[in-house]
């Protein structure tokens, strides 16, 4: 008889714990996809003080409203998106 029940508090111990595990696990998941900020999309790239130079003689413009900084961007993103169109299409979407 109490072998039976070693055997009972045993199951229900192991299974108690796998449950606890994934509950556990599936919380995670559920805060790390309600936490999604701008930085899990960010990318950092180094621009050499050369690329730096080419771009401040032959695409900015001093007397544009737009700041240095926010001209550099539309520039780095314009050369990005060019680059991504020439990507060939590989069918997967």
């Amino acid at each position: 008889m109490a072998g039976c029940i070693a055997i009972m508090v045993y199951t229900f111990s192991v299974i108690y714990f796998d449950y606890t595990s994934c509950v556990q696990s599936f919380s995670y998941v559920q805060y790390d996809v309600e936490t999604i900020t701008a930085g899990d999309y960010t990318v950092e790239m180094n621009v050499s003080k050369d690329q730096y130079d080419y771009w401040l003689k032959y695409y900015h413009q001093k007397n544009n409203p737009i700041s240095e900084c926010a001209q550099f961007k539309v520039y780095i993103q314009s050369i990005l998106e060019e680059r991504v169109a020439e990507i060939k299409e590989l069918g997967y979407g």
